[in-house]
């Protein structure tokens, strides 16, 4: 009942905050924003009376975690915002239930296994609406599915808030970095705990305004947290909607990088150990200074007296490599209303961006020679992240463009180029066949001599006949895995089964942390010195997988085919090198 009173407080406080807001120019959470689709202002960030609640939105965290102009709390050493809330609330985390991408891979899952839809519901919603999932499931009610997304509801409203502040920062230390509790199999605790990565932290504000103790709890810093939604398995499902007889690893982030020199759990870690928080949270600002401020400012906008400032202090951006749904986010703010606004997501695509360049590969160009008509290299490629790259849900994919051009910057000899959509193209300007529903895969590359072959590093599913599927569900291996492995594999490694990679068997330049491609180049009679042009790409979502889904005729799916034709398809650059041969 306590919670519920404070709640009323909270929204009194919040409409008040959100005029400040607009007066002062900085960004507030207006009660219109962020709601299901029909849902009133007059909905409380908290869930009903009679349900046993242990969750809040990130409404009422906002009034003391979100950066305010009025508070030295909360910046950086330039004044920028660092607010735990302010920074989460463009990350694909807080828009794990709005993003429309996840919407129509659910729906043609459920459309493809129609007799197994409440199975991938339960599946999907438990990490990307997992607030809505635990409080169903502690009081015995209905899970939710794709339909709450659009109800009017106090619990539609747990479900859309995404993996939020109140969900993370209950997750309880119990079983984590075992099978126990991953693919979304989290414990939490009574609801009365709130677990931070700092020791003896002030209670009383927390406690007053919310009912929640914060508590020192280290796991809260471990990739093992990390790893309870980013190690899921799922079940193989034939076209009947029988079930195979091992669920498939869908993603495994947490595994590969347990097989890494970055592994923080083994006796002695290596030099460059660091956890999944360590990239993805920064505590070092923009500018690369350690950041240090205090945890919270007062509901009124003010500074508290009795809380100090603590330092190492994560930035709440979750970054990745993901710039095509924030920017469908800014493209269709009013149809998707998520709580962020365009700035808030072009920012992160800046973090993004900034991030993919400094922390995902370095290329570099060896044994350059030309003779006899041809200019032939290889191609290293280093990879710098601590999982495989790509990795995550298998929609993604990177691969090396080569151009060769001559001292007039013609384009004498190309692979991996793509056109306005980003499909990569073949030697006679058009489309490659495997950018289409039906065409073939493009085996792992060892040495390329044809002008329109390519590279890609990605992973394509295979079903219970060992034929590449693009539906997850029907998945019960890998049609090929060749993605880059990270550095310090191990072949030993335990859980090996799970992360094996697939078609790069006699590939002996194929190893922990790089691959080297060969190229072979024919430039014909070209004269005079050539420049030998290597990018390296990525795509969250590639143009076979966008057309194979494209297949079903559900709503998500044709409202994501809206979005996604009329956005920018151009892939992201990761990184370039350049050398010159006479």
């Amino acid at each position: 009942m306590k919670r519920i009173l404070l709640a009323g407080l909270l929204l009194t406080l919040t409409i008040a905050s959100a005029v400040l807001a607009q007066q002062s120019g900085l960004r507030a959470f207006p009660q219109n924003r962020g709601l299901a689709e029909g849902c009133t202002e007059s909905v409380l960030p908290m869930m009903a009376e009679e349900s046993e609640n242990r969750f809040t939105t990130s409404y009422t965290c906002e009034l003391c975690h979100g950066t305010w102009p009025g508070a030295q709390a909360l910046h950086d050493e330039k004044g920028r915002a660092i607010g735990p809330y302010t920074l989460w609330q463009a990350s694909m985390m807080a828009n794990s239930a709005r993003d429309p991408l996840f919407r129509a891979v659910m729906s043609a899952e459920m459309m493809a296994t129609p007799s197994r839809a409440a199975q991938i519901e339960s599946e999907c919603m438990r990490c990307h609406a997992p607030m809505a999932y635990m409080h169903a499931r502690i009081n015995s009610l209905e899970l939710p599915s794709l339909d709450t997304l659009y109800h009017d509801s106090t619990f539609s409203l747990l479900a859309l808030d995404g993996v939020s502040c109140s969900v993370c920062h209950q997750i309880s230390p119990e079983g984590l970095g075992t099978p126990a509790t991953f693919s979304g199999n989290f414990r939490v605790g009574d609801g009365t705990i709130e677990w931070g990565p700092h020791k003896n932290p002030v209670t009383g504000p927390m406690q007053g305004a919310t009912g929640y103790t914060p508590t020192y709890g280290a796991h809260v810093m471990e990739s093992s947290m990390c790893a309870t939604c980013h190690t899921f398995f799922v079940d193989t499902y034939t076209h009947t909607g029988a079930i195979g007889k091992a669920r498939f690893p869908e993603q495994t982030p947490y595994h590969e990088w347990r097989n890494s020199i970055f592994n923080t759990e083994v006796a002695k870690p290596h030099a460059e150990a660091k956890s999944c928080q360590a990239c993805h949270m920064p505590t070092v600002s923009e500018d690369g200074v350690p950041l240090k401020s205090k945890l919270a400012r007062t509901p009124g906008g003010g500074d508290f007296r009795q809380i100090q400032e603590r330092s190492p202090f994560g930035r709440h951006i979750f970054v990745g490599a993901n710039t095509l749904l924030p920017q469908i986010f800014i493209e269709n703010d009013k149809a998707l209303n998520p709580i962020a606004r365009p700035q808030d997501f072009e920012n992160q695509i800046g973090w993004v961006r900034d991030f993919v360049s400094k922390s995902t590969a370095k290329l570099a160009i060896s044994d350059l020679k030309r003779a006899d008509g041809r200019v032939n290299f290889s191609v290293n490629v280093e990879n710098l992240a601590g999982h495989k790259v790509p990795t995550g849900y298998p929609s993604r994919r990177s691969w090396l463009r080569v151009r060769i051009k001559d001292a007039d910057g013609k384009v004498l000899w190309a692979s991996g180029t793509t056109d306005g959509n980003g499909m990569l193209l073949g030697a006679d300007g058009k489309q490659l066949p495997s950018e289409f529903i039906g065409g073939p895969i493009i085996p792992h590359m060892r040495k390329i001599e044809k002008a329109g072959e390519v590279q890609i590093w990605e992973g394509i599913l295979a079903d219970v006949n060992g034929k590449p599927t693009f539906r997850l569900m029907r998945a019960a291996s890998y049609a090929k895995d060749n993605r880059l492995l990270p550095k310090g594999w191990r072949d030993d490694y335990e859980d090996m089964a799970h992360v094996k990679p697939v078609g790069t068997e006699g590939d002996k330049d194929f190893v922990g942390g790089s691959d080297t491609v060969a190229y072979s180049c024919d430039v014909g009679g070209a004269k005079g010195a050539l420049t030998v042009d290597v990018d390296l790409f990525y795509q969250t979502l590639s143009p076979r997988y966008a057309a194979e889904m494209f297949g079903y005729n559900t709503r998500e799916v044709r409202e994501f085919q809206g979005y996604y034709e009329k956005t920018d398809k151009l892939p992201e650059r990761v990184t370039r090198v350049t050398a010159k041969v006479d």
